[in-house]
């Protein structure tokens, strides 16, 4: 995480002291790359993800989409 406030030095002493269990580190870690790889983020990396923009006729229908659905529930 940016900056290292929660994920950095800090979690690595409360490991260090025993407060914070490294098995439960490995099961939070593991539960985040598991989804990583399994839709392939390392096996195709995008050459350039801050810069790339999807702009189709198709994702933009279907951002829109996703929009209005999520707008319905916060309305209800």
């Amino acid at each position: 995480m940016p900056f290292g406030t929660y994920f950095g030095d800090a979690l690595k002493k409360e490991v260090e002291e025993g407060r914070i269990k490294e098995e439960v580190v490995n099961n939070s870690v593991y539960r985040i790359l598991y989804h990583m790889f399994r839709i392939g983020i390392f096996d195709k990396p995008n050459p350039n993800p801050i810069t790339n923009n999807v702009t189709s006729a198709k994702h933009t229908e279907i951002a829109r989409n996703i929009s209005s659905q999520t707008t319905v529930l916060l309305k209800n």
